[in-house]
């Protein structure tokens, strides 16, 4: 056989910086990579099980694989490789299966060139070097797992329990990162917040703040849980260098009944509370959160809850989902008794609330000076993002030479529902 593998990414930022580092290792390995997936001796999905949409995508991803070139192999792993169902259905079709938590015995999964006594033995899949896919902006996990088995997720099942990186690892590998002039970094994990050094102890605020001293750069974290937000955080986020203004905290429901039934522990009071505490120190900050409709036993006094907790939160996005039910999870055991035409309704009326009130926000700013990241440029154009996250399209003045992962003041002149328009300057 041939040596060139292919890698697609379905799903969440953590599965696109897991592809880095099985990206890697495959290249240790003695492989290639191609951006023709229909080349590919290898195709590897990495998928996500969070939604029904993204586990439907894989069946017909695999399909399309197989009639483009027989002899293509299909290996599987993300969330969806650790469900007995998911290989029973289409274990025909899928040549090797692995966890993302055995990337560091991958030489004994799938046939490579290179010798295994060649690799470096590693405890940790967050120990290999990731072949980043950009030089502006990077991710960096600094853990894996989750431990709060919130009803209608399955990460703890297919990510296990938590357990994050020494702070010494997170720092070593951010520092390298702006060394080779990365502009932005973003700390991630399943729950940032709930962080804690394997060695020190040390906690999500003390980890940031090391970070925040190692030079002028833009830093985020996601994604956090609202019942992690603590009053220490919000109070480093206010006085922080380099952190920008954006939060993602997702709230998933603004009824406490619904959030009870999620296993979310904390109310609909408490998660308005953090974001005017957020405000207090970020009056600027762009508010974005995840929402599910549709949960079971959720009525219309509950989604009037949630539309009413969406009008007044003022978010800057909001990322809606349909329930459905995830297999071995809480929640895939309660009767999921909204009709999909009911979900469908208040999946739209949520989302035309959202986008009145980040229409409203983004006008405000027009006239305002902020500052950007170049990260593209299309003809005259160029393409970036504002230091609160927001997607940003920009006309350069004339004779002026704009370099990409550069940062850069622009003056707002436009505004649409979720992006902005600006003039450089």
């Amino acid at each position: 056989m041939g040596w060139l593998y292919h890698i697609t990414t379905i799903g969440c930022a953590m599965n696109i910086s897991d592809s880095q580092r099985l990206a890697s290792r495959l290249n240790e390995l003695g492989w290639s990579a191609t951006n023709q997936r229909s080349q590919a001796d290898l195709a590897i999905l990495v998928t996500c099980g969070v939604r029904q949409s993204a586990e439907d995508r894989i069946y017909g991803l695999i399909k399309r694989i197989k009639q483009d070139n027989p002899q293509t192999a299909v290996a599987l792993t993300g969330c969806l490789s650790y469900r007995p169902d998911i290989q029973a259905k289409i274990g025909q079709q899928v040549d090797y299966w692995f966890t993302i938590n055995q990337l560091t015995e991958l030489e004994q999964i799938i046939p490579s060139p290179q010798p295994a006594s060649s690799l470096t033995h590693l405890h940790d899949y967050l120990q290999i070097k990731p072949l980043y896919t950009s030089k502006i902006s990077a991710l960096v996990p600094i853990g894996n797992g989750c431990d709060n088995f919130c009803s209608y997720c399955v990460v703890p099942y297919a990510r296990g329990r938590e357990k994050y990186r020494p702070a010494d690892e997170i720092i070593a590998e951010v520092q390298n990162l702006l060394a080779a002039d990365s502009q932005e970094i973003t700390i991630i994990a399943q729950n940032v917040n709930s962080y804690r050094d394997p060695v020190s102890g040390l906690n999500f605020t003390g980890l940031l703040e090391q970070l925040d001293s190692l030079g002028n750069y833009w830093l985020r974290f996601a994604t956090s849980h609202p019942k992690d937000m603590s009053d220490e955080l919000i109070a480093f986020m206010g006085r922080s260098r380099n952190l920008i203004h954006h939060l993602h905290l997702p709230v998933q429901s603004g009824s406490d009944r619904i959030l009870q039934l999620m296993n979310r522990r904390y109310t609909s009071d408490h998660y308005r509370q953090l974001i005017a505490a957020v405000r207090q120190v970020w009056p600027d900050v762009s508010l974005t959160t995840d929402i599910i409709v549709g949960f079971p036993g959720e009525t219309d006094t509950d989604f009037q809850a949630t539309a009413k907790l969406v009008t007044a939160s003022g978010f800057d996005q909001v990322y809606i989902a349909q329930f459905s039910p995830r297999p071995g999870t809480a929640a895939a055991k309660l009767p999921d008794d909204v009709p999909t035409a009911t979900k469908k309704q208040r999946a739209i009326d949520l989302d035309q609330l959202v986008k009145a009130g980040t229409l409203s926000n983004r006008q405000a700013q027009i006239g305002q000076t902020v500052e950007v990241l170049l990260e593209e440029q299309r003809g005259h154009k160029y393409f970036g993002r504002t230091n609160r996250n927001q997607q940003i399209l920009l006309i350069p003045q004339t004779g002026n030479n704009y370099v990409l992962g550069q940062r850069y003041l622009a003056q707002v002149t436009a505004a649409r529902n979720f992006s902005l328009a600006g003039q450089l300057l």
